[in-house]
């Protein structure tokens, strides 16, 4: 994930400029953010943001929820994680979540969508829907950043348990 998807997104960020006139003034090789007038279809009571990609351009929508609902509060976010695994929504999981869904940014096999719309129907998943879901990144990301000694273990790359199998997948490696 790293390789594939952060690194991504960090080069992107690296030729940010402040202001974009419209969704399409970005371009293949970059992401316009913006709060657009909200698409009514697209930006329900429901949905914190929605990304929109092409070959010529790729933005994502900020909507009225994201600014109403997300916590700032990353702290809080990482305790309830470990504490309870409860997943407060924080701002950044939400934009990394929408970037996932930019085939432009993160290459078509690293390119997810919405299977699953809570972290308790994203667990339920099978393993193949699994890392096809954008939620699971982020709570991947989440498990990282709130519990870095388990992030370092290692896959067994002998194993012949599920999990070992479907580690070996996600890495691209032969099962």
């Amino acid at each position: 994930m790293r390789t594939e998807v952060y690194k991504n997104i960090w080069y992107m960020s690296k030729k940010s400029v402040a202001y974009a006139k419209s969704a399409e003034e970005g371009s293949s090789d970059s992401v316009v953010f913006g709060c657009f007038p909200p698409d009514p279809l697209a930006c329900d009571r429901n949905t914190f943001a929605v990304a929109k990609g092409s070959r010529q351009h790729n933005y994502v929508m900020i909507c009225p929820r994201y600014f109403e609902k997300t916590s700032t509060n990353y702290q809080e976010a990482f305790k309830a994680w470990v504490d309870r695994r409860n997943d407060i929504v924080v701002g950044g999981a939400v934009l990394l979540h929408e970037m996932l869904h930019l085939r432009t940014v993160v290459g078509w096999d690293w390119h997810a969508t919405d299977l699953g719309i809570s972290a308790d129907e994203d667990v339920t998943l099978v393993d193949f829907q699994k890392i096809k879901n954008a939620d699971n990144y982020a709570m991947f990301a989440m498990e990282v950043k709130t519990n870095p000694k388990r992030a370092k273990l290692q896959v067994d790359m002998t194993s012949s348990k599920a999990k070992s199998k479907m580690a070996r997948k996600l890495l691209g490696m032969r099962i």
